[in-house]
């Protein structure tokens, strides 16, 4: 009786149309294009982040947000900074950088942000391929905090709020900031400097432990051992800042 009543038809076309306008939602962002949407509807690619490098995020929008208009700094900011993603077959957005910045967004109490569609997936066939393209383009990193190889996607974050932290990828982005080494366009770039400081140095417990590897990092950062591993950015030269950027 239930399943042809009335009641029924119009269910099952309210779910039809629902699931269109989801589509249609879909199909409407183009690669390249700039789109607003719910950090936490986007699937990262990676299980951790530093910490200390988000809570120094969270202080640059705090400041941005300060005074007059601050509203509109942070939404400059945020769409200059765009987070970029891939959309897969199973409709969901994959983000695949910037993961310290959305984690920073919601901790100053934005529930969206701004993406940047890198790449058009959602015509794969299942999500094996999508998976095995994500890999082959480096757009997903596959070891843990620790460093260790963890399964794809098993191991990834469900969300951002899942993230945990890794310490030496917060050690790894202070060097940069630092001029220890150079940005680079390198995907996971700071990981691997994380990774290669990992076996390195002690981050210790506090914040003045850190402060004390940052400046062992520094040199480390120049040797000859950085050089050898082919680091993303290696410079082999000295900082020259004047002031060390240090945790607080």
């Amino acid at each position: 009786m239930f399943a042809s009543s009335p009641f029924r038809n119009f269910v099952v076309l309210g779910l039809f149309f629902i699931l269109g306008m989801e589509t249609n939602a879909m199909a409407k962002v183009k690669v390249g294009k700039v789109f607003k949407y719910a950090i936490l509807e986007v699937q990262p690619t990676q299980e951790a982040v530093g910490m200390r490098a988000v809570e120094a995020k969270v202080e640059e929008m705090t400041e941005l947000l300060h005074g007059k208009k601050g509203d509109d700094r942070l939404k400059k900011f945020l769409i200059d900074e765009a987070i970029p993603v891939v959309l897969g077959p199973d409709g969901k957005f994959y983000q695949i950088d910037h993961h310290h910045q959305a984690v920073a967004a919601l901790r100053v109490g934005r529930k969206n942000a701004y993406y940047r569609l890198e790449e058009d997936y959602s015509g794969l066939a299942s999500m094996e391929e999508f998976w095995s393209k994500m890999e082959k383009n480096a757009w997903v990193r596959e070891y843990d905090h620790l460093g260790k190889k963890i399964s794809i996607p098993g191991g990834l974050a469900s969300d951002v709020t899942k993230l945990v932290d890794d310490p030496y990828r917060s050690l790894a982005w202070f060097v940069r900031k630092n001029g220890g080494y150079r940005k680079t366009g390198i995907e996971f770039a700071e990981f691997k400097w994380a990774d290669f400081f990992r076996t390195r140095i002690s981050v210790g417990r506090t914040t003045e432990e850190f402060n004390q590897a940052i400046e062992v990092a520094m040199k480390y950062a120049t040797s000859a051992e950085a050089k050898a591993e082919n680091l993303p950015g290696f410079g082999g030269k000295p900082s020259d800042c004047k002031h060390w950027f240090l945790a607080e």
